[in-house]
């Protein structure tokens, strides 16, 4: 899905890392390890599409989606938490009021027309594809998936009403973890998540990343957490 080709990256006059290249497959879990400076972030931001290197590429295949979680600095205001939860899923939004529309212009021109007209039949496909995104994203069951994963890490019922400008740092960092992990994207990259989370948390997290459908690219100072989930390691 991703190729890093010769990359090098330079702090000053020092090279963070030079000429470094590896691929990142469908289902690859990947564990990127180093000393504090050795350009750890660096790299993970450059696989975001955030930073771009100095020297080198970085190839993506065309269906390739990422989703980055810094270890700070995230911060969400103006919606519940579970409204918040919720806006990962606004490609289903727009999916399901597409659906709506070319089904009120199916059954308009359903009325002036015969069954084997040719507009009829394209939109009556163009509605079967839509569906068919809809139910690949399990679109019905979105409220209850944004539920799970907000109780999963650590959020109270109680918590899901409240606006998201009212919790601290640490769970505002959990607010944008639960975000990506309902995003799906085709990569996921999680700079230190552990850090914010208390040992109930960790433990439903490492579950849940264990199953994660796609792949996975930890920075991490818990060796055991990297342990119990990656199956690759590249040390900077």
């Amino acid at each position: 899905m991703i190729a890093l080709q010769n990359i090098s990256v330079r702090f000053s006059e020092t090279f963070l890392f030079q000429n470094a290249s590896f691929h990142i497959g469908t289902r690859d879990r990947i564990a990127i390890v180093g000393p504090n400076g050795a350009g750890k972030t660096t790299l993970m931001k450059i696989i975001a599409g955030l930073m771009t290197p100095e020297s080198g590429r970085v190839i993506k295949s065309r269906d390739t989606t990422t989703g980055y979680l810094p270890q700070d600095g995230v911060h969400h205001s103006g919606r519940s938490l579970l409204d918040e939860a919720l806006s990962a899923f606004a490609d289903i939004k727009e999916l399901e009021a597409k659906a709506e529309r070319v089904r009120r212009e199916l059954e308009e021109q359903a009325r002036v027309r015969s069954a084997d007209d040719p507009l009829l039949i394209e939109l009556a496909h163009d509605l079967g594809e839509i569906q068919h995104h809809l139910e690949h994203r399990r679109a019905w069951e979105i409220e209850t998936r944004a539920r799970q994963v907000l109780a999963g890490l650590g959020f109270s019922e109680r918590d899901t009403e409240r606006d998201t400008t009212e919790f601290s740092g640490g769970w505002q960092m959990r607010i944008a973890l639960a975000k990506l992990l309902l995003l799906e994207p085709r990569v996921l990259l999680l700079d230190e998540p552990t850090n914010h989370l208390d040992l109930e948390s960790l433990e439903w997290l490492e579950a849940e990343l264990k199953n994660y459908d796609g792949a996975l690219i930890l920075v991490s100072h818990d060796r055991r957490f990297i342990d119990n989930i990656v199956s690759r390691t590249y040390e900077i």
